[in-house]
């Protein structure tokens, strides 16, 4: 409708023209309609970097969630309010606070983990009285959680495995002293 009013007005003879005392309506109307499509556009490009985001959320997100948190906080008001899927962005951020808690978490395991493996003796040394210790210690390593494991190096495994065979043959050996 405006866009119409504003072809007459632009079409009509300069007489008329000044004869319309209320072309100040019109022209704020366009401001207007002007802003609501910038907000719209402005939203639109939080709107898109939401959706681009994996369903699955994983630290490696961290930054790029924080960067589209930066945008949307960046809005005006009227762009913020339809940001639709601004909850889905809430929950992403929510995903990496745990992610980040849980990672932590496996960090403090695997620490105790390595302090207790690093107590055992050496293999050349292991005694059939270190069987406790080295049970413990895989204890250890069985109770941690998935993203624990993926920080405990094949190598420190390896260390606890070449232990626990150790003490197998010790028992083995005062089996066959009996």
């Amino acid at each position: 409708y405006i866009e119409s009013v504003r072809k007459e007005y632009t079409e009509a003879q300069e007489a008329v023209k000044k004869l319309i005392a209320n072309v100040e309506i019109l022209e704020t109307a366009e401001h207007k309609i002007q802003v609501l499509l910038n907000e719209q556009k402005l939203a639109d490009i939080v709107i898109a970097r939401i959706e681009e985001l994996n369903k699955e959320i994983t630290l490696a997100d961290t930054a790029i969630i924080a960067e589209i948190r930066e945008d949307y906080e960046s809005l005006p008001t009227g762009s913020k309010d339809l940001v639709y899927n601004i909850e889905f962005l809430k929950n992403a951020e929510t995903k990496i606070e745990n992610l980040k808690s849980e990672y932590e978490n496996a960090e403090k395991s695997v620490l105790k983990y390595r302090s207790e493996l690093e107590k055992l003796p050496q293999v050349e040394q292991i005694k059939l009285s270190d069987k406790d210790a080295v049970a413990g210690v895989r204890t250890l390593f069985e109770q941690l959680n998935e993203i624990a494991k993926t920080l405990i190096s094949q190598e420190e495994n390896q260390k606890l495995i070449v232990l626990e065979e150790r003490i197998k043959e010790l028992e083995i050996k005062e089996q066959d002293k009996v």
